[in-house]
């Protein structure tokens, strides 16, 4: 299927193309509910202090994903109501190596339990898959066309060997299930370094999209691929540069996923960039970055 239209925006106080890394926070808000989420079963108690990487709360309704303490430190609960409030953080303390994978499952619980299985979706409805089911195929966009939204060739040119390791992770538990990677239909240097990095991987499949809004939505991607209907029995999975990186920290280093790149962007904001944080950031700390903060707007997630 050939899709016509879609629209060239024009972003002022476009993300530049390099990522920081902020100043670890003095405390952390994270939500207790979220587009996806509704994390209504807490683990922790008010007054807990949890190490890094533990369980907060689950989200009984999409498979018990859980919510992770970014950081270590203690939990304070209902201040403010919808919130796990995490104080006196260990700042900077991150998990070490837990040792090697070992055999490989035929299920991707493990992927959920450190906190990479959320950046994956059913591309037909966007719901969070089964990780006890097996897809008929996954697609994985490198092209990330939503307004404000970190880009995907930052994420890959700053992490391109792990991100071909985590191609590598995904295509053994997939038992030949195609994988279609999804790049943009530019000559670009990155786009020619994709296709020659995939070439020993038997069930990788590019394809091409225009760099043309919203091209890059799955379930776009799914129509322009064809034969791939919306089947609950034999779903197509989704998921973009950070769900491949996350992929290969859970399984090359058996680490938990406990921060996001994103972009610190737009008309007000006075350096543009895209920034590494954990979840639950101050937004205080991250307005401190606009020219104005009492006079802007706050747009989350494109």
């Amino acid at each position: 299927m050939k899709h016509l239209g879609g629209y060239g925006l024009s972003l002022v106080g476009r993300p530049m193309a390099y990522v920081d890394v902020l100043a670890e926070p003095e405390e952390l808000f994270l939500p207790l509910a979220s587009r996806r989420f509704r994390f209504s079963e807490i683990s922790a108690k008010d007054g807990d202090v949890v190490p890094v990487g533990s369980v907060l709360a689950r989200d009984p309704a999409n498979h018990g994903v859980p919510l992770l303490a970014p950081r270590g430190g203690t939990v304070r609960l209902g201040d403010p109501e919808g919130f796990v409030h995490l104080v006196d953080l260990a700042n900077g303390v991150q998990p070490e190596r837990a040792g090697a994978t070992g055999a490989e499952s035929d299920h991707w619980q493990d992927l959920l339990e450190f906190g990479a299985w959320q950046f994956f979706s059913d591309a037909n409805t966007g719901a969070l898959p089964d990780p006890m089911g097996s897809p008929r195929a996954v697609i994985i966009s490198t092209v990330h066309l939503e307004p404000y939204v970190a880009r995907g060739d930052i994420q890959l040119e700053l992490e391109f060997k792990a991100f071909v390791r985590g191609l590598e992770h995904i295509q053994s538990r997939l038992d030949y299930r195609p994988i279609h990677l999804v790049v943009p239909e530019v000559n670009a240097a990155l786009a020619e370094r994709i296709h020659e990095a995939v070439k020993g991987l038997a069930w990788i499949k590019v394809c091409t999209v225009p760099l043309r809004y919203p091209a890059g939505n799955p379930r776009l991607i799914v129509r322009r691929l064809g034969g791939f209907d919306a089947d609950a029995a034999h779903p197509v999975w989704a998921t973009a540069v950070a769900g491949v990186l996350a992929v290969d920290r859970v399984m090359s280093d058996r680490l938990p996923c406990l921060d996001l790149t994103i972009s610190l962007a737009g008309p007000a904001a006075s350096r543009p960039r895209h920034v590494r944080i954990p979840p639950g950031y101050p937004v205080a700390a991250l307005m401190s970055e606009t020219e104005d903060p009492d006079s802007v707007r706050v747009i989350d997630g494109g």
